[in-house]
C-alpha cells in the first residue's frame, strides 16, 4: 500500500503480513537505503515527481485487518487507532500498482529492459474483487517490452482467491483441495514463464 500525503510525501506501508515476517525488515532497510543513496531520484532531483519517499520502519504496526477477518473487532479497532495516531496527516491511499502505472502513463517511469516472457497475472482479492482495481497491474505488465500477457479463466471480477488473504494464511483447510493448490494449477495450465501478482 502507498499513502500519498497531500504535501507530496510518499509513505510506503508494508502492513500486516510484511511486519510479521523477517523479510519485511529487509524490505524496510532496502527502501531506506534507496532513499539515502538517491536510487529513486529523477533527473530533476525529485523522487520520480513525487518529492519525498519514506517508510515508517519499526513504528509501523499491523493494520488489524487479519484480526477483523477472524472476528476480533476489538484488536482491529486498537491497531487501527494506533496507526492513525502514528501516521497523523492527510493521505490519499493508493496501491503501489496504481502509483507505478501513473508514473508510466506520465512518462516518469519507462521500462526499458525487454523481458521475453509469457506472464499470467493473479488478481489479489482485495485489490481486484473488493476494490475493483484491475487495470493498473496489467498496464505495468503491458508497458514492459517483450511481455506477452495471458489471462487465467478466472480473472478480474471473477478472480479466484490464492488462499492466503483475509487471514486464511493462518488456517488449515480440512476438506477438498487446498485453495492455493487450485489456483496455482490454474496458472500453470497456461504454461507461463512467470506468474505475477500485486498482493500487498
Amino acid at each position: 500500500m502507498i499513502l500519498r500525503m497531500v504535501v507530496g510525501l510518499v509513505l510506503t506501508v508494508v502492513a500486516c503480513r510484511g511486519r510479521s515476517e523477517g523479510a519485511a525488515d529487509r524490505r524496510h532497510r532496502a527502501a531506506e537505503a534507496a532513499e539515502v543513496v538517491g536510487a529513486w531520484r529523477g533527473p530533476r532531483g525529485d523522487v520520480l515527481g513525487l518529492h519525498r519517499v519514506a517508510v515508517l520502519g519499526p513504528a509501523e504496526s499491523c493494520t488489524g485487518d487479519p484480526a477483523r477477518r477472524l472476528g476480533n473487532e476489538f484488536v482491529f479497532q486498537m491497531l487501527a487507532q494506533q496507526n492513525v495516531q502514528t501516521l497523523g496527516g492527510n493521505y490519499e491511499v493508493i496501491h503501489h500498482t496504481q502509483l507505478l502505472a501513473r508514473l508510466v502513463e506520465e512518462g516518469k517511469l519507462t521500462p526499458v529492459i525487454p523481458i521475453e516472457e509469457k506472464i499470467t497475472y493473479h488478481d489479489p482479492c482485495f485489490l481486484g474483487r473488493h476494490n475493483k482495481i484491475y487495470t493498473p497491474p496489467r498496464a505495468i505488465i503491458d508497458a514492459v517490452p517483450g511481455t506477452q500477457a495471458e489471462e487465467m479463466h478466472r480473472c478480474k471480477g471473477k478472480g479466484f482467491c490464492c488462499g492466503a488473504g483475509g487471514a486464511r494464511m493462518w488456517l488449515e483447510e480440512r476438506a477438498g483441495k487446498r485453495i492455493n493448490e487450485e489456483r496455482i494449477d490454474e496458472a500453470l495450465a497456461l504454461d507461463p514463464d512467470t506468474v505475477s501478482t500485486a498482493c500487498p
